[in-house]
């Protein structure tokens, strides 16, 4: 916690104000009181819930924003909240294994979707970046979109060889406009 939340607090408990109002006398109020002031552990708790907590919640405002259409940066905004976890935990498996195994059931339970992988497939931002690691899934992820989405077999078929030239850059996806974008 920044040290002078911490200072704020201390001012606020330790005040003529709160000492002097009826919480501050009353059995829970002296145990809020005493666990901010006292409790070293309490606050470690909260350095600890802010440290897994801050790269989710940065994930949530993307997911709330206005500004573009999210569902093509999941994948990759979901990958950097986790390394972003990871690297708080110094990369010690033991410390931050716990917290990425609840963030990787509750995304395959609930927000992981062939859409979202479809989406991510063609956000060219995102699947051809060098860095983006999840490309076999997406491209699962996709072929069950398509499987889905698209009941014509034809067009099922020319879209799948499609895909390839698009997966490889060649063909239409290789003409300087398709770069370009």
């Amino acid at each position: 916690m920044p040290s002078n939340f911490k200072k704020e607090l201390r001012q606020m408990f330790t005040s003529d104000k709160w000492l002097g109002s009826r919480n501050a006398k009353c059995n829970v109020g002296k145990e809020v009181a005493k666990i901010l002031l006292e409790d070293r552990e309490f606050w470690s708790n909260c350095q600890l819930v802010v440290k897994v907590n801050e790269p989710l919640v940065r994930v949530l405002c993307l997911t709330d924003g206005d500004e573009k259409p999210v569902m093509g940066y999941l994948y990759e905004a979901m990958d950097k909240a986790k390394e972003a976890i990871k690297v708080r935990f110094n990369n010690r498996l033991s410390l931050y294994g716990p917290y990425i195994r609840v963030i990787d059931a509750r995304w395959d339970r609930q927000l992981h979707s062939p859409l979202h992988a479809a989406s991510c497939f063609l956000n060219l931002a995102v699947y051809f970046k060098p860095s983006f690691k999840r490309k076999k899934e997406v491209d699962r992820g996709m072929i069950q979109a398509l499987t889905v989405l698209v009941p014509d077999e034809h067009l099922k078929d020319q879209i799948s060889a499609q895909i390839e030239e698009y997966k490889q850059a060649t063909g239409d996806f290789n003409m300087p406009l398709a770069i370009h974008q």
